[in-house]
């Protein structure tokens, strides 16, 4: 049951997920930190600009997502190939043990990873004044 749960909705999720954010969320959002950058001579004195001009920093943030992904990725790749099963393969203690251990990092990651989105987001968005209603 867990082996049809990772294989068929748990792993293509998370996979399609952060392929969502490394092809389009993430450059949108560095798109909108340099159009920001851009124009802060000209919206530096609006109301929206309160949080400050988004700086190289904001744009690392961002970054920094994307390498965890491909990290994820990897991982989540080598639990995925283990879970494909045939009938040579021989599920001992050694392989549940093994299977197990991987599973608890990728947990530990995949949850790090969604505290950092948290945190990314909370400090980046703030600063993008130019991103309308609809882009939000």
């Amino acid at each position: 049951i867990w082996i049809n749960y990772w294989s068929k909705w748990y792993w293509p999720f998370l996979r399609d997920h952060n392929k969502n954010e490394q092809d389009s969320v993430v450059p949108f959002l560095r798109r909108q930190v340099y159009d920001t950058i851009y124009d802060w001579n000209r919206i530096k004195d609006t109301e929206d600009a309160s949080a400050g001009c988004p700086t190289n920093h904001e744009l690392e943030l961002l970054n920094s997502l994307n390498r965890v992904h491909n990290e994820i990725d990897e991982l989540g790749m080598e639990i995925h190939m283990m879970c494909h099963l045939d009938e040579q393969t021989k599920i001992d203690s050694k392989f549940i043990q093994s299977l197990k251990k991987k599973l608890s990092l990728f947990i530990d990651m995949v949850d790090t990873h969604m505290s950092e989105e948290e945190q990314v987001f909370f400090a980046v968005l703030p600063k993008l004044v130019l991103l309308t209603e609809k882009e939000w």
